[in-house]
């Protein structure tokens, strides 16, 4: 009995560290930056409006600051999210993968494919969504990556939508 237990909990331990291995790059909201300070509040890790009574758009970016590993065979994002009207396009999150040149500071655009919205999820909790599996060679010297992450409110509402982290997953 006891080694059936201990086999068990090894191998949950080992699927879940499987698990845990699959990004290979991930911030928190706190981790993002805004010149919107005043219009959205940071706790525990999360971010939102700061109060009800506002709406509009709010984009936050979270740099990514070296050039994430080779993955064997594609790329996804995950978007961990709360967007409290699910398909609904009165609020919600969206995310998308950018590139600037080290060269020049110039835009490149966004990573094509590298993007995830709450707007296609029915879910009315927190949650994440994955973008669409996506091929990209990161240039770790000629190129530097954000991620911008919108979050909307088109009508003032007591809905609170909130951004909670970003990840960049290996897809395999």
């Amino acid at each position: 009995m006891r080694w059936t237990l201990r086999a068990v909990i090894l191998g949950s331990l080992l699927v879940a560290a499987a698990e845990a291995r699959a990004a290979v790059w991930a911030v928190n909201a706190t981790g993002c930056t805004s010149a919107e300070g005043a219009r959205y509040s940071v706790s525990s890790g999360s971010a939102s409006y700061r109060s009800t009574t506002q709406s509009g758009s709010l984009t936050l970016y979270c740099p990514i600051a070296t050039a994430p590993p080779a993955c064997p065979t594609t790329y996804r994002l995950r978007l961990t999210y709360l967007d409290p009207d699910g398909s609904s396009p009165l609020v919600g999150v969206t995310a998308q993968l950018l590139r600037q040149s080290q060269q020049d500071g110039s835009f490149l655009g966004a990573v094509p494919g590298a993007s995830v919205s709450s707007g296609s999820s029915n879910v009315l909790v927190p949650t994440s969504r994955t973008s669409s599996p996506f091929d990209h060679d990161f240039s770790a010297l000629g190129d530097d990556y954000t991620v911008r992450v919108d979050l909307s409110r088109t009508i003032l509402s007591n809905q609170v939508t909130a951004f909670y982290g970003i990840a960049l997953e290996c897809t395999d």
